[in-house]
């Protein structure tokens, strides 16, 4: 049995990014805390829990410069559309390329 993580990054950060006009969509997964993205404090105990597959799924924002090239990157151009959308691009990701399970 081999056994996927898929990180749900899709989203815009909207409420982080509250009345903003100016915000970039999806900002909140590249604030530095504690000297790391907030996207890699998923990405890294992912890792560490030796899975066979970690997945990040995003879509609003540019997310080539921290996610490793170890996991896969797959984007979801419907984000706007929800939750659900980014989910499925994971699990149809994990269908085709073999994972059993996704956590």
């Amino acid at each position: 049995m081999s056994v996927a993580a898929v990180i749900l990054a899709a989203g815009s950060g909207s409420r982080f990014n509250g009345d903003d006009p100016k915000a970039t969509p999806g900002a909140k997964l590249l604030v530095m805390v504690k000297g790391q993205p907030v996207l890699t404090w998923a990405i890294q105990p992912a890792l560490a829990a030796g899975l066979d597959d970690v997945v990040v799924v995003g879509g609003a924002a540019d997310l080539r410069a921290v996610v490793p090239e170890s996991v896969a990157l797959l984007q979801n151009d419907d984000w706007p559309l929800g939750l659900a959308t980014s989910l499925r691009v994971g699990l149809d990701w994990c269908a085709a390329q073999g994972p059993d399970r996704a956590v």
